[in-house]
């Protein structure tokens, strides 16, 4: 789903759906078995007890073991399956706190999160809804919204571009690969976890056209919403969502007026440093980091950095690392370069 593009309503359809298989029990941990990977949770119904049970993902056992401060690593990787069960019926029992256990249906249960109780469900569906309102209250489906890179999963990534606006300029645009500014579009990214790993997350970003795939960068430095899934403020998040959408938009349309400016930013000082800085920063492996500079190898101009970044994020198979790129992009696009170049 790299390139993908949907309508509004298609992807709605899947957010919808993706949500019909998600199951939460809140219940003591005392309470909980560990059953040959899986856990078995009792929920409280109308109709009486009900046994839940589901194979821990990954995650659901780090989670797990987190709670119960128990070596992680040791127990996946070399505790033998009947010490195993022992240690956590052993920890289980001592553990007398709720907690919430969030469990999805894919052909088989899945128990993909152990959190605390005070943790606020605020599912991927929740954020969309949200998204959809501000859009249509501040009127930005006049600029015929559409989704991009859709990714679904316990984690959620997507991004809505608005292919209503042309925001290339009148004069043309140099670029390192020729494409000119190549269909400047706003856009704005959403992202979700709906299994402790992130936070709500929206800020505005940029989308260039110039060839079938597109690119894309995004403007971290211009967050206008990152919340933690704690407390219980469904309605709160709810509204400050819907009101950062307009102002996203806004963002996202000043960041396009900061790119075309950086196309006249000639690279003089000792662009290595700034390879080097930013790897740190996003915490980039020494081997990708060299990738990355043999990518860039014929930039001129600040805005071939922030593009050829981009672009570079685009060939990564790793969804994080790919994520990673873009949103450096952008970053540096807000980035202080006074030093590294001289306007011509």
């Amino acid at each position: 789903m790299r390139y993908s593009k949907l309508t509004i309503d298609e992807f709605d359809e899947q957010v919808r759906d993706w949500d019909a298989s998600l199951t939460d029990v809140t219940a003591p941990m005392n309470e909980t078995e560990y059953v040959d990977g899986k856990l078995v949770t009792t929920e409280q119904t109308i109709f009486g007890q009900s046994r839940v049970e589901g194979h821990l993902t990954e995650n659901g056992f780090r989670t797990l073991c987190y709670k119960l401060d128990a070596p992680h690593v040791w127990l996946r990787d070399k505790c033998p399956s009947d010490l195993k069960k022992t240690i956590f019926d052993r920890l289980m029992r001592d553990y007398e706190k709720d907690c919430l256990f969030r469990y999805r249906e894919n052909g088989v249960k899945l128990c993909r999160a152990v959190l605390s109780d005070r943790y606020m469900p605020f599912n991927h569906l929740d954020v969309w809804d949200a998204v959809k309102d501000g859009i249509e209250k501040s009127k930005l489906s006049q600029l015929h919204p559409i989704v991009w890179k859709p990714y679904l999963d316990d984690t959620m990534s997507v991004w809505i571009l608005f292919e209503g606006v042309q925001a290339d300029p009148d004069k043309p645009v140099r670029s390192y690969d020729g494409g000119g500014s190549g269909g400047l579009k706003p856009a704005i990214k959403i992202s979700n976890s709906e299994d402790g790993t992130g936070k709500v997350k929206l800020f505005g970003g940029l989308y260039r056209s110039y060839c079938d795939n597109g690119v894309i960068f995004g403007f971290n430095s211009e967050t206008k919403i990152e919340q933690i899934h704690a407390g219980s403020q469904i309605k709160l998040v709810s509204a400050n969502i819907r009101i950062a959408i307009a102002e996203t938009a806004h963002v996202a349309g000043l960041g396009i007026d900061k790119y075309i400016d950086a196309t006249n930013e000639y690279i003089t000082g000792a662009i290595d440093e700034v390879f080097d800085e930013w790897a740190n920063k996003y915490n980039i492996a020494v081997e990708t980091t060299t990738e990355w500079k043999g990518f860039t190898s014929r930039i001129e101009t600040w805005g071939d950095l922030v593009m050829a970044t981009a672009d570079f994020g685009g060939t990564r198979k790793n969804r994080e690392e790919m994520e990673a790129f873009e949103t450096m992009a952008g970053d540096l696009l807000y980035a202080n370069r006074s030093q590294y170049v001289e306007r011509r």
